[in-house]
């Protein structure tokens, strides 16, 4: 796990190491600029139909697996053309990581659904079976 996050630090350009110290400021700062780098990666991977070793390490995925599962997560109307109606959202919100087990786990693709905006924008850091009341 340790050459995994070493990799991904190095392709993001932040050094995760420093990112779980102890100090949850520091690893909430950390997390939060580590997944905006992932966020923009992502929306522009709809663009290019393609993306880099960064987003393959984070993920844990090449494209063509990723592209497939959010694929088999659409819900009536959504396609990659119409990308910006609806979100990539994670399950397990990435406010919830504290630790580089919960980094790993959270920014899996395995983690991840398309979800209309609106709805996206409501369920906000609650993961899914807090959103629907199943919790």
């Amino acid at each position: 796990m340790k050459e995994r996050i070493e990799e991904i630090s190095k392709l993001i350009g932040i050094d995760l190491n420093n990112a779980f110290n102890g100090h949850k400021i520091v690893c909430r700062v950390y997390t939060n600029v580590a997944s905006q780098q992932i966020r923009i990666r992502m929306s522009k991977c709809v663009k290019k139909q393609k993306y880099g070793k960064a987003l393959e390490a984070v993920l844990g995925c090449d494209y063509e697996t990723f592209k497939k599962h959010i694929e088999s997560k659409f819900t009536d109307g959504m396609s990659w053309e119409n990308y910006g109606k609806w979100h990539f959202d994670h399950n397990e919100p990435t406010s919830r990581i504290n630790s580089m087990d919960s980094f790993l786990k959270i920014l899996n693709y395995q983690n991840i659904q398309p979800l209309w905006a609106k709805d996206n924008l409501k369920k906000g850091n609650k993961n899914n079976k807090e959103w629907r009341g199943e919790e």
